[in-house]
């Protein structure tokens, strides 16, 4: 009797240890579920920035890449077209076929061209043809490029990379956007022509109106691209 006794106590705490186990699995998964939700609800899909210079995102938790492609844009010596920088897609959609095809005869158009390095740096050469990568951060709600800082606001901002501060060259007649080249720039394999079209100056700075000291007159600028 004492036997089956005992056998029954011990049966009982088994299960019990087992409803334990289970009942902190249970909360487990419902407090991993619950951050979930509330990550889908504040960060609401993420922040998309392009890696200029680079075929693929930073290695940081909750970086995908979204696509990579090749970086282009309106010519350095064209007045017209865009004056921002594009990422564009290695495996582009043809227009529908009903769209004018001879709209190239006339000037009645504006023109993207294939971007290039204009300065040697690493393993990037002068007139190497650029790269880039559109990256998704599902961590971050913003993100944003500050130029001349290799650093980010404070340590609730995350780096995605550093870089040098690019453009056109000013003598040209083209206007362009500043964009952030990364540090360890990469090339398109097997470009290695000089064909110009949307191109990447490194930019200095001019002493004047900005103010020297901090700056210094004539130096390459950096960047740096953060998110938060």
């Amino acid at each position: 009797m004492e036997r089956k006794f005992n056998a029954k106590i011990s049966s009982i705490e088994a299960e019990n240890s087992k409803l334990k186990g289970e009942l902190v699995a249970s909360k487990q998964k419902i407090e991993i579920n619950s951050k979930n939700i509330q990550n889908l609800f504040w960060n609401k899909g993420g922040t998309i920035y392009t890696r200029w210079g680079r075929t693929d995102c930073p290695n940081n938790n909750g970086t995908q890449l979204v696509y990579k492609g090749i970086a282009e844009g309106g010519s350095y010596d064209e007045a017209g077209s865009g004056t921002n920088y594009l990422c564009l897609p290695h495996d582009p959609d043809q227009s529908p076929s009903h769209f004018p095809d001879e709209l190239e005869a006339n000037d009645y158009v504006a023109h993207v061209w294939g971007a290039e390095y204009q300065y040697s740096f690493g393993m990037v050469k002068l007139s190497d043809d650029v790269p880039c990568a559109v990256c998704l951060d599902t961590t971050t709600t913003t993100s944003l490029m500050i130029p001349a800082k290799s650093s980010c606001p404070s340590p609730s901002w995350k780096v995605q990379y550093k870089g040098f501060l690019c453009s056109n060259m000013y003598g040209h007649p083209a206007a362009s956007e500043y964009a952030c080249v990364d540090y360890d720039a990469q090339y398109i394999e097997g470009k290695r022509e000089n064909q110009d079209g949307k191109l990447f100056y490194p930019v200095v700075s001019k002493c004047g109106s900005l103010p020297c000291p901090p700056y210094e007159n004539a130096k390459f600028m950096v960047c740096v691209v953060c998110s938060k």
